[in-house]
């Protein structure tokens, strides 16, 4: 599956803002808190990441991987991979190979993530996008080295620009913003 996501930096006391009437008969579910590791690889030069490029392995709700391209206009399109986290699934590795040339892939970075998601459906009952307040800490050595807040809006096809556009501004209203240094750590 393809999306578009966008990556906030949000401040401490940020709250999901509501999403009911992003458009005549969207609906929100309520949000819902669950925990992932996740576990970015690349080269070890981080060919990817310098690139604009990201991959990880996310473990929870919906483990698989994902294969981050480079923003444009603020925005990151993202290929989900099925696959579990011993191996990179051949297909993510064919949506990188041209700028991984013969370097291997290794992990780099691991996060946890503690999640509140929200869900958003069109009138037609369609998946439309997903916003999330995450809370992450940067593991080293198994020990957290850092800790930040950032909202994720992840849309898909179906929604239309009008709901996407009172969304993004939804999750400006709430208080977060846009940040490239949280959208290069935790693409």
């Amino acid at each position: 599956m393809t999306v578009r996501t966008a990556t906030l930096a949000a401040w401490p006391g940020f709250v999901l803002p509501d999403l009911d009437d992003l458009a005549d008969g969207a609906t929100a579910a309520p949000a819902r808190q669950r925990l992932a590791d996740v576990t970015y690889h690349d080269a070890a030069d981080l060919r990817l990441v310098r690139r604009g490029f990201s991959l990880h392995h996310e473990t929870g709700q919906e483990p698989g991987w994902v294969v981050g391209l480079p923003p444009e206009d603020g925005w990151r399109t993202e290929i989900r991979v099925p696959g579990g986290p011993d191996a990179v699934p051949a297909d993510a590795q064919a949506l990188l190979g041209g700028h991984l040339r013969s370097a291997r892939l290794r992990p780099v970075a691991r996060v946890q993530l503690r999640r509140s998601q929200a869900r958003v459906r069109g009138p037609d009952g369609a998946p439309w996008c997903q916003v999330d307040d995450d809370e992450v800490s940067v593991l080293t050595d198994g020990r957290v080295a850092a800790r930040f807040r950032q909202a994720r809006l992840t849309v898909t096809a179906a929604m239309p620009a009008p709901a996407t556009a009172r969304a993004l501004d939804r999750l400006h209203q709430a208080g977060a913003e846009a940040d490239g240094a949280v959208g290069a750590v935790a693409a």
